[in-house]
């Protein structure tokens, strides 16, 4: 038994496909079908405060007594919602899930990913048909191109915006981009780009970690994804296509500088067998607080065993 626990309504087709991709990803959760054991009002109140959000948030109307019970009254206290939920359980929005990394209520089903630690082991088809978001079926990779500097540039700038995985508070121009897709190329260092279709929707590169000649077998990489197709299994692609391509570079470590301790980057990285390496705390001030930066690193091909001379 995990440490995961899905608070679950087996009647509900959304929870039914989350405690599905929480299994697709190899893990069996505590699962508590709460309509048979509600939790306790001291719990309920815990996992909305771990939510940061509120009991009037939490409150599922759809066929439901809400309407019945007046509870669309914006008069009504928190008190009063969460008695509410403890004499009838199945106000309480479903499904919750609970892990090491947070808690959320998973609408849609897809926000279980940034829950888990390990990737989806297979391509996963939900109840309606629709592609789960564990595994990116439709996207290419491929080598960087010039002409995909704009579509990078614009989805660096969201990330530069409105994340915190990047200290970066200006987006760079397009020229910008250019140039450093240049500069990295003609390192024959491994730049990618994740396409659907036509639409570039996500990239990722390996740099040399810092400039000075022996760190020249270390790398640091970086990976960014549209906003659009987040939770849809592409940086897991990339960062999977991008140890290869580092490794066949001639790279022997990995490291991951994860901006904001980002929870979802470090499971990212934890999936592919990366290992804390350090934090250093309050390194970045981005919205509106001190952002901590975590260190991850992995080893590639031979790692540390031998020379680079032997290879």
């Amino acid at each position: 038994m995990s440490d995961i626990v899905i608070y679950h309504n087996p009647a509900c087709g959304t929870s039914r496909n989350t405690l599905a991709m929480i299994r697709n990803a190899g893990i069996e959760p505590h699962v508590v079908e709460y309509l048979k054991t509600p939790p306790s009002r001291q719990m309920i109140i815990s996992l909305i405060e771990r939510m940061g959000t509120t009991p009037r948030a939490l409150l599922r109307e759809k066929d439901t007594p809400f309407a019945q019970l007046g509870l669309g009254n914006p008069l009504l206290g928190n008190d009063q919602l969460i008695d509410a939920m403890m004499e009838h359980p199945i106000l309480i929005n479903r499904p919750i899930v609970v892990s090491p990394l947070g808690v959320k209520l998973c609408r849609p089903s897809e926000a279980v990913l940034d829950l888990l630690d390990s990737p989806q082991r297979a391509p996963f088809i939900k109840e309606d048909d629709q592609v789960g978001a564990g595994v990116a079926m439709t996207v290419a990779i491929r080598p960087v191109a010039l002409e995909d500097a704009a579509a990078i540039a614009g989805i660096y700038a969201h990330h530069v915006l409105h994340g915190t995985a990047t200290y970066e508070t200006v987006p760079p121009s397009v020229a910008a981009t250019r140039e450093k897709i240049e500069h990295i190329t003609a390192k024959d260092w491994p730049f990618l780009v994740a396409c659907e279709g036509e639409a570039l929707v996500g990239y990722c590169y390996a740099t040399q970690f810092r400039d000075r000649p022996a760190y020249a077998y270390s790398c640091e990489d970086s990976i960014y994804v549209s906003v659009d197709h987040a939770r849809r299994g592409i940086g897991r692609a990339l960062l999977a296509a991008l140890l290869t391509a580092a490794t066949d570079q001639g790279f022997r470590q990995m490291v991951a500088v994860i901006g904001g301790a980002e929870p979802a980057s470090i499971a990212l990285h934890s999936a592919f067998g990366f290992e804390h390496a350090g934090r250093l705390p309050a390194m970045g001030w981005k919205a509106g607080r001190w952002r901590d930066s975590v260190y991850m690193q992995t080893a590639l091909g031979a790692g540390s065993s031998t020379s680079p001379a032997a290879h």
